[in-house]
């Protein structure tokens, strides 16, 4: 039930080269990195949201005939979500083998091995590797806006149909932006 304390020095590893600002920049660039990765998934999260709210909708209407047009419009609501998703996610992995081999890598692994790269020495990023970043955050800025037209035009359809003709409404949030 006690507190104690007593002062903490941090030094830089003596065997280590780099200077206070390069540990700094590298710092800086995989704290942003990271929030471009946790951007991705928050994304990815959001179309899931969406395309599991879509299947249920298809399976409810599964042998409603006179609805057939609702389960065609969740079910082609939920490939234009997974159209958008394939950018972000590799959607034919298998976590056996050699899915790295057969798949290639999307948005958010790539990311995450530029970060892995970043942080794999004591040193600044390179030149190249903020320029990939930069090509990174474009790719996720464009991402995110066919995100919000999918959700503020397609979506928005899908439910007006849903509502009208006695389907389930697709309720979802769009994750927040950090930038």
């Amino acid at each position: 039930g006690q507190e104690f304390s007593q002062p903490l020095e941090v030094r830089a590893d003596p065997n280590v080269e780099a200077k206070d600002e390069e540990i700094r920049a590298q710092t800086e660039t995989l704290l942003r990195l990271q929030n471009d990765i946790n951007t991705v998934a928050d994304m990815v999260n959001t179309i899931e949201i969406v395309r599991a709210q879509a299947q249920g909708a298809v399976a409810s209407l599964a042998s409603d005939a006179a609805r057939a047009d609702v389960r065609a419009a969740a079910d082609s609501l939920e490939r234009k979500f997974i159209a958008l998703e394939e950018h972000l996610h590799q959607l034919r992995l298998t976590g056996q083998g050699q899915d790295g081999v057969r798949w290639p890598s999307k948005l958010g692994a790539k990311a995450v091995y530029l970060a892995q790269g970043i942080a794999s020495s004591d040193f600044a990023p390179t030149q190249q590797q903020r320029e990939v970043h930069t090509v990174f955050q474009e790719e996720i800025r464009t991402h995110r806006a066919s995100l919000e037209r999918l959700i503020a035009q397609d979506l928005a359809r899908y439910n007006e149909l849903a509502r009208r003709r006695g389907g389930r409404v697709i309720t979802v949030e769009l994750p927040r932006v950090v930038f």
